[in-house]
């Protein structure tokens, strides 16, 4: 027997497909901006050269005073107050290069505080991280 009618339709309806794929994108645009990790820190302008940051510890000193220190991956939140008993049992457990990462804006007596605890915890190595200066005009104007 043979059945009379309208032939089948075998071409897919990719409507529906295309809908979920742009509805993704633009979650993926929406969040993306969402992930950066990291502190915000607004460094000082300096020429220097880059120095690698994966096997040292970072020191990051916020313009609201707060100290974070990260070592092996992991951040740490510590008030000034005991920044020198925790700094010493990190550095003491590592002996790393110390790194300080701190806000231009963080009054100078601050940062002077926390290089005396890297002091006397016997820190050999340290440096400080800048953001590069562009031109020699942008130097020209940083000087005093």
């Amino acid at each position: 027997m043979r059945r009379y009618g309208r032939p089948l339709n075998a071409d897919l309806n990719l409507t529906n497909l295309v809908d979920v794929t742009f509805t993704l994108l633009i979650i993926f645009m929406i969040t993306a901006p969402l992930l950066t990790q990291g502190i915000k820190v607004d460094l000082p302008k300096l020429t220097a050269s880059s120095i690698e940051t994966d096997n040292t510890i970072t020191i990051h000193i916020l313009r609201n005073r707060t100290i974070y220190i990260e070592h092996d991956g992991a951040k740490s939140r510590i008030r000034l107050n005991d920044f020198n008993r925790s700094f010493a049992d990190i550095y003491a457990a590592s002996s790393k290069p110390v790194v300080v990462n701190a806000d231009k804006s963080v009054p100078y007596g601050i940062v002077m505080q926390v290089i005396g605890v890297l002091k006397e915890s016997g820190v050999q190595k340290l440096g400080f991280l800048t953001d590069p200066v562009e031109s020699r005009d942008a130097i020209q104007s940083l000087k005093l």
